[in-house]
């Protein structure tokens, strides 16, 4: 606390602004509940996203259900940050729990957004079999396709097959296109053949194929 009052007492071109964010840094990690009440303290005008992302981070590992009752106090410009924090905590700890409560935020908000991409994100890492069934329980729309593009990055390198489907079920063709080019482009400098055999055999659009095609007009090296 001492460390804190001194680092705010001192002017930012003196050094004060790197002093404060290495209190703050320090407090978050020790004691996050505390960080956060110290948060309103920060001089106005101070970036502290950051800090908001900490203290959620450090505070979710310990204690999911304050975290997310602090966060709700935020303003709009730190509850994002704060909120995307603690999705990619929680989601690493329980994401079955962390996507029925990204589910839950206001619909289309930028909140909503931020927390399923985090929440598809961590879980298509660590179970992608798993994040595909809740992802595919997703209702069609922009949600759905930004979290099977996490799903698709996880699963490309293993099995390109199967992320191949996941881009194609993207509602949105401009999304699908993109997703389906970085999947070709990945798996044909693996196995030539069977990305080209995929991408005869699919149904496209002649401006898709156009856009596509150029995978496969690259030297393999």
């Amino acid at each position: 606390a001492a460390a804190l009052e001194w680092a705010q007492s001192l002017n930012p071109l003196s050094g004060g602004d790197q002093a404060l964010e290495g209190a703050l840094q320090g407090l978050a990690h020790n004691d996050p509940a505390a960080a956060a009440a110290t948060l309103s303290q920060i001089p106005h005008g101070s970036d502290s996203h950051d800090f908001v992302r900490e203290i959620a981070h450090q505070w979710a590992e310990e204690d999911v259900a304050s975290t997310l009752a602090w966060a709700e106090t935020l303003p709009e410009r730190d509850q994002v940050h704060a909120m995307e924090a603690l999705a990619h905590t929680w989601a690493q700890q329980d994401p079955q729990s962390a996507a029925t409560w990204a589910e839950g935020l206001p619909p289309n908000s930028e909140v909503n957004r931020h927390a399923i991409g985090e929440v598809a994100n961590q879980w298509a890492e660590a179970d992608p079999l798993a994040a595909s069934k809740w992802i595919g329980s997703l209702p069609a729309g922009e949600l759905r396709d930004m979290a099977a593009e996490r799903l698709v990055e996880h699963i490309t390198p293993s099995d390109p097959h199967a992320a191949f489907q996941w881009a194609m079920s993207a509602s949105n063709v401009e999304h699908q296109t993109d997703m389906m080019h970085h999947v070709l482009e990945r798996w044909h400098e693996n196995d030539p053949q069977a990305a080209q055999a995929t991408f005869d055999a699919v149904s496209l659009s002649g401006e898709q194929r156009e856009r596509l095609n150029d995978v496969f007009q690259k030297p393999n090296e």
